[in-house]
């Protein structure tokens, strides 16, 4: 039984409307062409992204989004011509620790943040600590381990008005049902549907 009065654990990813959150050799949305089908980059979508990571102070990720996610990152803080919302976000995870999780990656160059191997046990203790929210954006891989396990504790899932038809999915090889509970449903302009269930 999840404790009420723990950190909870928020998956949130991109999703196209065929179920896609990645192509199928990356581990991210937003990594190729492919992936980048299921992103929807409106400022509306950023508004309600920054107001929901306000109650975060905790990343965590799989080894494929190291060190692809970071030397995106990066990037954009020293960019001049980068898109203000991909600044602000960039700012934002510069102060905000990360935990990458993998058995053959050393370190991670980010500050505050660091390597681990065992998602389980790691995860347990972190939810037991006293802080905010613990968020991971995936990648594709470690999402689909965490929710195999149940340590999800909400789903954040941003559906796009895409059909992309190949790459990976969410949900793969899950051997056991499991009922949610709607939070809350947002449809932007886009054509975007923001879904948010409590595990």
């Amino acid at each position: 039984m999840k404790q009420t009065n723990a950190r909870k654990l928020i998956l949130s990813m991109d999703m196209s409307f065929d179920g896609i959150v990645a192509a199928e050799n990356n581990e991210a949305a937003g990594e190729t062409d492919t992936a980048d089908h299921n992103v929807d980059d409106s400022d509306e979508l950023w508004n309600h992204m920054f107001n929901d990571l306000q109650s975060v102070d905790t990343i965590l990720a799989g080894a494929g989004m190291n060190p692809l996610y970071f030397d995106h990152w990066r990037a954009q803080l020293n960019n001049p011509t980068a898109d203000p919302n991909e600044v602000k976000y960039a700012r934002w995870a510069y102060q905000i620790p990360h935990i990458v999780f993998s058995k053959n990656q050393q370190k991670v160059d980010w500050p505050n943040s660091r390597i681990a191997t065992d998602p389980d046990a790691e995860i347990a203790m972190l939810k037991q600590q006293p802080g905010k929210d613990i968020l991971t954006w995936g990648g594709a891989t470690f999402a689909n381990y965490l929710i195999s396990k149940g340590l999800i504790d909400e789903y954040n899932i941003r559906v796009s008005p895409k059909i992309v038809g190949r790459g990976k999915v969410l949900f793969k090889n899950i051997e056991y049902r499991s009922n949610l509970s709607l939070i809350d449903v947002r449809q932007l302009k886009s054509g975007t549907v923001m879904l948010r269930y409590k595990a």
